[in-house]
C-alpha cells in the first residue's frame, strides 16, 4: 500500500529534476537496499510490518522514475523496445528467483558476495549533444521540463480519460498473473512433480518471456503497432488461463504444465507495451511523469488483489481462479480494443483535415 500511495505523491520529476535522475534513482536503490538488509533483525510481527512499510516507501517512484528518464533519452519510435528491455530486469529476476529458491532449499547457508561497479563516463560531450538533440527534434515538448509539478498538471492528467484506460488495462492484466506467479510452484507440484523440482520448473516460462517480449516490442516500434501488440499480448495471456481451466479436467501432467508455461510466457508481456503506448498519448513531460506513476501504482494495486484470486478452498485445481482470471483478461482486451478504435478514429479524422 505505501508503494501505491507514494508512487503518485513522489512524482519522479520532483526528485529527478532537482538533483538529476542518476543521483535520485541511485539514492532510492541505496535506501531500499539498506532497509532490505535490516530485515535480518526482525523479531516480531510489528517490526515486520514496519519494515514492509519502509520498503514500500523507499521503492516507490523508482520504476516510474526510470521510465520517465528513458522517455527523455529515446524517440517515440524507440520507446517500446527500451521500456521492454527495462522490464527485462524484472522478468529475469522473477525467473531467477525460482531457480535460486531451488538451490537455496538444498543449502544450509552460505555467504553472499558484493559486486562493485566503478563509475565511468560512457559518452563524450559531442555524443551527449547528439543524443539530446535527436530526442528534442522528435518531440520538442521534452525540452520543457519543470522542477515542480503543480495542481494544474495533476488536474490535466487525472482528467485525461485515455490515461485511465491504460491504467485499467494494467490493473486487469497484472492482477491475475501476480497471483499465478505466487502460486506457480504449488500448482506445478499438484501435477505430481517433486517439491524442489517444481520451483525449478516454475522458471521455464519466465525465461521464455524475455525473447518473446523483445519480438513483440520490436514489432511495436518497427511497424508502429502499439494497440495491436497490446491486444495480441492480452489475448495470448487470456488464452493461458483458458487452457489452464480446460486442463483441470485432464490428468496428464505434461499437458497441464504446458498451460503453465504458456501463461508465464505471455503474462508480463502486455504491461511494458501498454506503458509505451500510453506514453505516446501524453501531451507534455509533466503529464507523462504523472501517468507513469499512475500506471505503476495500478500495477501495485493489481498485485494486492491478485494475491487473493487463488483461495484455499479452490486448490489444487483452482478452477474458479482460472475462470476469474480469464474474465479479467477479457475486460482488459475490451478496454484495449476501445482505446485502439478511438485512436484509429482520431487518426482518420486528422488525415481528412
Amino acid at each position: 500500500m505505501p508503494n501505491c500511495i507514494f508512487d503518485l505523491l513522489r512524482g519522479e520529476s520532483k526528485g529527478a529534476s532537482l538533483v538529476g535522475p542518476g543521483k535520485w534513482l541511485t539514492l532510492q536503490l541505496f535506501l531500499f537496499g539498506l532497509v532490505s538488509t535490516f530485515q535480518a533483525w526482525q523479531k516480531d510481527y510489528s517490526s515486520y510490518l514496519a519494515t514492509r512499510f519502509l520498503l514500500g516507501v523507499t521503492e516507490s517512484g523508482y520504476i516510474p522514475g526510470g521510465l520517465w528518464t528513458l522517455s527523455t533519452w529515446y524517440t517515440r519510435e524507440e520507446t517500446a523496445k527500451r521500456v521492454m528491455i527495462f522490464f527485462f530486469g524484472n522478468q529475469l529476476g522473477q525467473a531467477s528467483a525460482k531457480l535460486i529458491a531451488y538451490g537455496i532449499l538444498h543449502m544450509k547457508g552460505v555467504g553472499g558476495y558484493c559486486l562493485l561497479l566503478p563509475k565511468a563516463k560512457i559518452f563524450i560531450d559531442r555524443e551527449l549533444h547528439i543524443l539530446q538533440t535527436r530526442v528534442r527534434i522528435d518531440d520538442p515538448r521534452k525540452t520543457n521540463r519543470k522542477q515542480h509539478i503543480g495542481i494544474a498538471a495533476f488536474k490535466k492528467t487525472l482528467t485525461n480519460w485515455r490515461i485511465w484506460i491504460h491504467v485499467m488495462i494494467t490493473m486487469a492484466n497484472n492482477g491475475p498473473f501476480r497471483g499465478f506467479d505466487t502460486y506457480g510452484p504449488s500448482i506445478i507440484r499438484s501435477f505430481g512433480f517433486p517439491s524442489l523440482t517444481s520451483n525449478a520448473l516454475a522458471s521455464v516460462g519466465l525465461f521464455l518471456q524475455v525473447p518473446v517480449s523483445f519480438v513483440f516490442s520490436y514489432i511495436s516500434d518497427r511497424f508502429d503497432k502499439r494497440g495491436e501488440t497490446v491486444m495480441a499480448g492480452i489475448g495470448m495471456h487470456m488464452m493461458g488461463y483458458i487452457l489452464n481451466r480446460i486442463f483441470t479436467e485432464v490428468n496428464l501432467r505434461g499437458v497441464r504444465y504446458f498451460g503453465v508455461v504458456w501463461t508465464q510466457t505471455f503474462a508480463n508481456l502486455p504491461h511494458p507495451l501498454n506503458i509505451a503506448w500510453m506514453s505516446l498519448a501524453c501531451r507534455d513531460p509533466e503529464e507523462r511523469s504523472l501517468a507513469m506513476a499512475m500506471i505503476i501504482m495500478s500495477a501495485n494495486i493489481a498485485a494486492i488483489y491478485g494475491a487473493q484470486l487463488f483461495q484455499e478452498d479452490d486448490k489444487p485445481r483452482y478452477r474458479r481462479a482460472f475462470g476469474v482470471n480469464s474474465g479479467l483478461l477479457a475486460i482488459a482486451l475490451v478496454l484495449a480494443a476501445l482505446r485502439y478504435g478511438q485512436e484509429q478514429y482520431s487518426r482518420r479524422r486528422q488525415n481528412q483535415r
